[in-house]
């Protein structure tokens, strides 16, 4: 299966739409601009992730665990799993690319 990712050496100087997160409402918004004949650029944090190579066990899933603190930040700053820990809220958000083109 090819990468729906680009190289940062492929981004043009412009586009007409910049979508930042590729999350159901991003990427609803860039596919419905793109079909609509706009030149559409969407910025992702995180690593591209293929069917297959998602986490299936529960070391691999750790593996790909940050944690954010209040005063600190654990794990690689791209993992999959982005866990936020506050007073008030806490916050679980998915970091990354994937899916089926």
């Amino acid at each position: 299966m090819s990468k729906i990712s680009s190289t940062i050496s492929n981004i043009k100087l412009s586009y007409d739409v910049v979508v930042i997160g590729s999350g159901y409402g991003g990427g609803i918004a860039a596919s419905s601009l793109s079909r609509a004949g706009r030149d559409v650029c969407v910025f992702e944090r995180g690593k591209e992730i293929r069917p297959g190579d998602y986490p299936d066990t529960a070391v691999e899933a750790a593996k790909q665990l940050q944690l954010d603190l209040p005063h600190k930040h654990v794990g690689s700053d791209t993992g999959l799993f982005d866990i936020h820990v506050n007073d008030d809220i806490n916050v679980v958000v998915g970091c990354g690319l994937g899916g089926l083109h």
